[in-house]
């Protein structure tokens, strides 16, 4: 049986890859109000610990340093797959 992980869990597992991370706002992708956003990220694990490790619910948000991200919308009308097709076709996978 598969557990889930938590949000810590996550973080800390990102963190040990050297992924710095960041909180958002619960149920958003937007830095929680007074932040830095992605300026505040960190890989520390007792940082990390003490944002996460609480009652407080957080997104997770990671800071791209040393490697490229795609988010890729497929939903309400969005059609990042055939964009996807299209760059793919274009650049190479």
């Amino acid at each position: 049986m598969t557990s889930i992980k938590t949000t810590l869990e996550h973080a800390l597992e990102y963190a040990a890859l050297g992924w710095r991370v960041f909180r958002l706002a619960e149920g958003s992708r937007s830095p929680l109000a007074g932040s830095h956003g992605h300026n505040d990220s960190t890989s520390d694990a007792a940082e990390i610990t003490a944002w996460f490790g609480g009652t407080e619910k957080w997104n997770l948000g990671i800071r791209p340093t040393g490697f490229f991200a795609l988010d890729i919308d497929v939903k309400e009308g969005k059609q990042g797959d055939v964009t996807l097709r299209l760059l793919e076709d274009h650049y190479g996978q």
